[in-house]
This record gives structure tokens, C-alpha cells and sequence, in this order.
């Protein structure tokens, strides 16, 4: 039978999770009208109206996007350009919502899952961890984790210092891209993120909640990924802000 290991760094504090409405691939202009909706109903008509009027107007400018390229969605990334730390007969990345929502969003090793044997595969489709990083989803609860398969065992990472374990170091833009989504940062693939490469790693313009209630805060952040796997923050600002709320 398949032996599951539970890669070091493993039972480590979860990543922090990145706002619901992204997660569902929103745009943010719908997301922000949609935030200040729920308030409406929370906090009464006319406070609602309010916070649209001082929440989603307000134009953000301390952290500039100019000459960044959009990024991609974890899910369009090219994970071609993955080189883990150790070479896997196969390996994938899998976004999970229990109980049964599940779905593997990128793969690769030295050969395709339906190469595995059969009783490895099933095994695979077993995996149920209680939890991962890049967590998401509120009110429910989302996460990826990654797996590999070295013969007839199967490894587990399911923590940001796991997949930093895994990948040993960034050696790409999807890798980059891949830390920080695990970390709990997202982008909108628009103007209002993005990235460059600049000395020593990649540059990039994200998004971050940093509360969850009173208030609701997004903060726009500008840091860098170093080759390390170290995030070297540059710039934050506000970038949405709702008072009296809670998601």
C-alpha cells in the first residue's frame, strides 16, 4: 500500500487567507460593490450608502503599477516552469474545499498521473488534510496543498515553509507567484497589480486582507520574491477600507 508522508514544516501556523470575494475570481470593482451590499444590510441603507460613497471611491496612489505586466491566475500559470528541489515521478498542485470539493490546478514530475500505478492514483484521490496554505473561501473554508510520488510513496505539503521545502528555491516567476499566493496575497490580472523582474527576484504589485472586521481592510503591497524565497516588503497603502463590518 502507498505510504503518505507529511512533509517537515508541516504542522507550522497556516498561511494567511486571502479575501472571499477574489476567490471567486470577481473583478474588484464588483467585489467592492459587493462589500459595501453587505454592509447595507449589516449596518442599515444609509450606512451602507456611506462606505460606498468613502469605501469604494477612493483611488489609491502611494504604490504604482507602471511597467508591471498582469499576472496570471494561479490556475493559467505555466507550471512547466516548476523545477522542485528533488525530482518526483509526479507531483501536482491541488485546490481543495472539503468535505469533496477538490480540484488540481497544475502537475508535472516524470511522467503523468494516469502512468502511476492504480493503487497509487487512488491514494491520491484519498489525500483529505484538514488544512493548507493559500487558504480562502469565507465564510466557508479553501486551501491548496501539494503531493508528490516517489515510487510507491506519497509525500504531503500542505504549509508555506513545505512548499518552500519543495521547490528548495525560486527560480521562476510562476514559483515567485506561487509563494505568494501561498502566503495569502492575490492580484486581479488588471491594471491595479502586477509585475517586473528587478535585481535579485521578482517585483510585484498584490493585494493583502490585513482585517476582517471592524474594519474590513485590503492593503496594495509592493515587495519583492528573492531567488531565497524571502519576501522583501517595499511599499503598502490602503487600498479598500470599510468601517463597521465583518465578513
Amino acid at each position: 500500500m502507498p505510504q503518505v508522508h507529511l512533509a517537515r514544516g508541516s504542522d507550522h501556523a497556516p498561511a494567511r487567507t486571502s479575501l472571499w470575494f477574489p476567490s471567486l475570481g470577481l473583478p474588484p470593482a464588483l467585489c467592492c460593490l459587493l462589500s459595501c451590499r453587505c454592509l447595507a444590510v449589516w449596518g442599515g441603507l444609509l450606512a451602507g450608502l456611506a462606505l460606498m460613497a468613502s469605501g469604494c471611491g477612493s483611488s489609491p496612489t502611494d504604490v504604482d503599477v507602471d511597467d508591471r505586466a498582469p499576472l496570471p491566475s494561479v490556475a493559467q500559470l505555466d507550471f512547466g516552469a516548476v523545477e522542485p528541489a528533488e525530482a518526483w515521478d509526479y507531483w501536482e498542485l491541488r485546490w481543495m474545499m472539503p468535505p469533496g470539493a477538490d480540484s488540481i490546478l497544475g502537475s508535472g514530475g516524470a511522467g503523468a498521473r494516469a502512468q502511476l500505478p492504480s493503487q497509487v492514483q487512488e491514494e491520491l484521490d484519498a489525500l483529505s488534510p484538514a488544512t493548507g496554505f493559500a487558504q480562502g473561501c469565507l465564510p466557508g473554508h479553501c486551501f491548496k496543498i501539494l503531493a508528490g510520488v516517489d515510487g510507491d510513496e506519497i509525500h504531503l505539503w500542505t504549509t508555506v515553509d513545505g512548499l518552500l521545502e519543495f521547490l528548495g528555491s525560486v527560480d521562476s516567476l510562476v514559483e515567485a507567484a506561487l509563494l505568494l499566493d501561498a502566503h495569502g496575497f492575490w492580484w486581479d490580472e488588471g491594471e491595479d497589480t502586477g509585475w517586473r523582474s528587478a535585481p535579485g527576484g521578482w517585483e510585484f504589485v498584490v493585494l493583502e486582507r490585513v482585517s476582517s472586521c471592524a474594519p474590513v481592510q485590503t492593503d496594495r503591497v509592493r515587495l519583492l520574491v528573492a531567488g531565497s524565497g524571502e519576501l522583501h516588503e517595499q511599499a503598502r497603502e490602503v487600498w479598500e477600507r470599510l468601517e463597521g463590518a465583518c465578513i
